[in-house]
């Protein structure tokens, strides 16, 4: 087995719920392979294929996780849960009192691992496939969330997957062929493609904005106290990401942004033109339980720099504040021009 590797899920054969198990008394739930008890799985050696800086995704049935075997495990094997993804499927499954239609796994690590995921969502839907297969979006999250040159799959019943080793007795019991795969998912991207324009068809989705009314001072001070924000989240992501994620072009491009943000010098505003009225408007999230991408973010503090240059604009050459004002109008200007330049990605391409 290769390694050390800083990703990697187990999919264990676990053992049913009491009573599901025997199959002289025709439970739905015999497993037609071996299968563990918690205490084995946490005696199994996961710390020695393991990189220092490693995610684990750990999949556990419903009732496992309800008894909290995963705990167990995780300090076996020297993990800590950070994270738990629902694969909601679309037929029901095993279960004595509720009919399982969810799996769950658990995501574990080990030393430092970003963080990746602000825009995923803590559930997924995927196609069921045979007993225990694993949908492809899974992996997809995987990559996304954890990414890593090598990864590794132990009891593994898939086929060959690009920069995966897989580990198991049944490997290749459930894979589909790679043309099969392609045509489908090219068939899926059709589908998506038609569903979506029609409902950008129906409804064209506009963003919220207010409207806001304040004075020069504090507008200047709102604009920079959101620029600040921005340069010390892209630092936090640049610094905690591993080495080998370091590399990536996206993180550098995260580090650039970091760089020019944090050298923008917030103005001083003369108290005669301190007060001067400044309109705006804001964007709204469109949930109230997400907060705004930090491309928005960064187009309102932009917008609100806008609005202080127009509002400075207005005064006139014959003012006692003009000179004043397009002292300002300069220096917001400059750094208008610098945030313009950067790059805002999202956590993904």
């Amino acid at each position: 087995m290769n390694g050390p590797y800083r990703t990697g899920i187990i999919d264990v054969p676990w053992c049913s719920e009491p009573g599901e198990a025997d199959k002289d008394h025709g439970a739905r739930g015999y497993h037609p392979y071996p299968t563990m008890t918690p205490e084995q799985v946490a005696a199994m050696p996961v710390l020695s294929i393991l990189h220092e800086d490693a995610s684990v995704w750990l999949w556990i049935p419903n009732f496992h996780l309800m008894h909290g075997h995963h705990l167990t495990i995780a300090k076996a094997w020297g993990l800590k849960p950070v994270a738990l993804l629902t694969w909601v499927k679309h037929k029901f499954g095993q279960g004595q009192r509720a009919r399982g239609a969810t799996e769950h796994v658990i995501q574990m690590i080990r030393g430092n691992v970003a963080c990746l995921g602000s825009d995923t969502k803590t559930w997924f839907l995927g196609d069921c496939g045979a007993h225990s297969q694993k949908p492809r979006e899974f992996y997809e999250i995987v990559e996304k969330l954890t990414p890593a040159a090598r990864y590794f799959e132990l009891f593994s019943r898939s086929g060959t997957r690009e920069n995966w080793d897989l580990h198991g007795n049944e490997i290749g019991k459930l894979a589909i062929p790679v043309a099969a795969v392609v045509a489908a998912h090219e068939v899926s991207e059709e589908e998506d493609a038609d569903q979506e324009a029609e409902t950008k068809a129906r409804k064209v989705r506009t963003p919220t904005v207010v409207s806001h009314k304040t004075n020069m001072a504090d507008a200047v001070s709102g604009a920079f106290s959101e620029i600040t924000d921005l340069a010390e989240e892209y630092r936090q992501i640049v610094d905690n990401a591993t080495e080998g994620l370091s590399e990536t072009q996206r993180v550098q491009t995260f580090g650039e942004t970091a760089d020019t943000l944090e050298g923008l010098q917030e103005p001083d505003v003369p108290s005669v033109i301190a007060t001067i009225e400044v309109n705006y408007t804001i964007t709204l999230p469109k949930r109230k339980d997400r907060g705004l991408s930090r491309a928005a973010r960064m187009s309102d503090a932009i917008g609100i720099l806008d609005a202080c240059m127009e509002a400075l604009d207005r005064v006139a050459e014959t003012d006692v504040r003009h000179q004043a004002a397009c002292d300002l109008f300069g220096e917001l200007d400059a750094v208008k021009a610098e945030a313009e330049g950067c790059e805002f990605p999202g956590m993904y391409g």
